[in-house]
C-alpha cells in the first residue's frame, strides 16, 4: 500500500474513511494511521505531542495469501527438465526465485535432486525450474512444493501453507531407452555358416535389469553373454539350413529414473538363415 490514501470520505460524525485504490495488507500485521494538519470545527488543530495523532489496529491487516494454482511440466528427458509453477499473484523475487524455496516429489520424480538448480521469473507471477541433471520417469506424477515461510507475495504476505504446492498428474516427461542388436557374424543378405553367432546388444543409455534370459529366440539357444552386452546364440539345427530369429520384449531392462525399455517396434531384431558348413 502506498503511504497516503487515495481519497478521505466523512462517513458519519467525526468518521472518515480512508481508501487505498492499490496494494494489498499483510494479513494479521498492525495498522497504524497517523494524522497530521487536521483540525476540529471550532479551529483547534490536533495536538502533535504523545500519541493523540496516532492510531493503531492492531492484527487488523487483512490481506490475501498467495497460493501454488498449478505445476506444468515444460520438458524432461534423458538429462535434466524443466517445470513451470504459477502463483495465484505476482510475487516476490527475492524468496520466489530462490531454488530452494522448491521442492519436488511425485512418481515421476526420478533421479532429479529435490531442489532445482536455478528458479527465474516469467512474469505475471509464474515461476520456471530448471534441473540441469537426473531424469523424471516418463509418465509419473510430478509435485512441487513451496516452503511457505520462504516466499511471500509483493505484500509479505507468506505462501498460505494449505495451498502451497501443485501436481501435474502423469505429466513426468522421460527418456525410454531404446535398445537394437547387431551381428558382424551376419553378413548380408543375412547368411551366416558360422555359430554360435556373436550379437551386440546395446541401450540409448546406461540400463540395469537386462538378461540373456529376456532375449527370446526361435531355432536357436543363447549360449551365455560377457560385458557389453555381447551374447551368444547357438544355431539349434545340426544339418541343413534353418531360419534364426533373436527379439527383446519390451520392458526387458530399465534406466536409473525408472523407465522402461522400449519394444520389438523400436528395436531391430536378428534374422537370419544359418548354413551348415559345407564338408571340406
Amino acid at each position: 500500500m502506498a503511504s497516503n490514501p487515495t481519497s478521505v470520505a466523512n462517513v458519519g460524525v467525526g468518521v472518515y474513511r480512508l481508501t487505498w485504490g492499490a496494494g494489498e495488507m499483510v494479513q494479521g500485521g498492525n495498522i497504524i494511521i497517523t494524522v497530521t494538519g487536521v483540525k476540529d470545527v471550532a479551529g483547534n488543530p490536533i495536538p502533535t505531542t504523545g500519541m493523540a495523532y496516532v492510531g493503531e489496529h492492531v492484527g487488523g491487516g487483512i490481506g490475501v495469501q498467495p497460493t501454488v494454482t498449478t505445476v506444468a511440466v515444460v520438458s524432461g528427458g534423458q538429462t535434466g527438465a524443466v517445470v513451470d509453477v504459477s502463483y495465484s499473484e505476482p510475487m516476490n523475487n527475492l524468496g520466489a526465485s530462490t531454488a530452494s524455496s522448491y521442492a519436488v516429489s511425485g512418481t515421476g520424480r526420478g533421479t532429479l535432486a529435490s531442489n532445482p538448480d536455478s528458479a527465474v521469473s516469467r512474469g505475471g507471477g509464474v515461476y520456471r525450474l530448471t534441473w540441469i541433471a537426473g531424469e523424471m520417469k516418463n509418465g509419473g506424477d510430478i509435485t512441487v512444493t513451496v516452503t511457505p515461510s520462504a516466499v511471500t507475495d509483493l505484500a509479505g504476505n507468506t505462501v498460505n501453507p494449505a495451498g502451497n504446492s501443485g501436481t501435474h498428474m502423469a505429466g513426468a516427461a522421460g527418456a525410454l531407452p531404446s535398445v537394437t542388436m547387431t551381428s558382424t557374424t551376419v553378413a548380408p543378405p543375412g547368411f551366416t555358416n558360422v555359430t554360435p553367432i556373436l550379437v551386440t546388444v546395446t541401450f540409448s543409455e546406461p540400463v540395469s535389469g537386462f538378461a540373456s534370459t529376456d532375449i527370446a529366440k526361435t531355432n536357436a539357444t543363447i549360449r551365455g553373454s560377457r560385458d557389453r552386452g555381447l551374447v551368444y546364440v547357438q544355431s539349434g539345427s545340426t544339418s541343413g539350413s534353418v531360419s534364426i530369429t533373436a527379439d527383446i520384449s519390451a520392458g526387458a531392462a530399465q534406466d536409473a529414473a525408472g523407465n522402461l525399455s522400449t519394444g520389438r517396434r523400436s528395436l531391430h531384431a536378428i534374422s537370419t538363415t544359418w548354413r551348415r558348413p559345407s564338408p571340406t
